[in-house]
């Protein structure tokens, strides 16, 4: 089992062959590939025995905002999103590769001074496993929204 930092430089050919594996496993899932652009900069990769690709994912953060005193604070919250895994993992697979990659990149937002993680899913079995690595589960429906600007 390997972990790769997901260098963001868009022009790199092994980005590109990142990407393109990738997006092929949010094709195969029916779901619309999460657009290069909208990548943040932090995401990693999950490879298995003889480099198969097995899972990759990415933390938004919110930037710093300077007070008018010159001071910077932060919100201490950074958002975990756009997990997918290879469609071919075992169950049993994803969930190993999926918590390998996540405490990964939690260490890397803990290291920047991040204290909590939020993240969101329609997937009862991913929220189940959020929460068997300590998520807290909002009992509320929500609806996520997007928009353009």
């Amino acid at each position: 089992m390997e972990l790769k930092l997901l260098e963001m430089d868009h022009e790199t050919a092994d980005f590109q062959l990142d990407y393109s594996v990738i997006s092929s496993w949010w094709t195969a899932r029916r779901l619309d590939p999460v657009p290069i652009e909208a990548l943040p900069p932090l995401g990693a990769v999950m490879f298995g025995d003889r480099g198969t690709y097995r899972a990759a994912g990415w933390m938004y953060f919110d930037r710093p905002f300077t007070l008018a005193d010159g001071r910077e604070i932060c919100s201490g919250v950074c958002f975990f999103h756009h997990f997918v895994s290879n469609p071919q993992n075992t169950a049993a697979e994803t969930r190993k590769f999926g918590h390998v990659l996540m405490e990964y990149l939690f260490s890397e937002a803990r290291e920047m001074g991040y204290s909590q993680v939020i993240t969101i899913t329609d997937s009862g079995v991913m929220a189940g496993e959020a929460e068997s690595i300590g998520f807290t589960i909002n009992p509320h429906p929500m609806i996520q929204l997007a928009k353009a600007i």
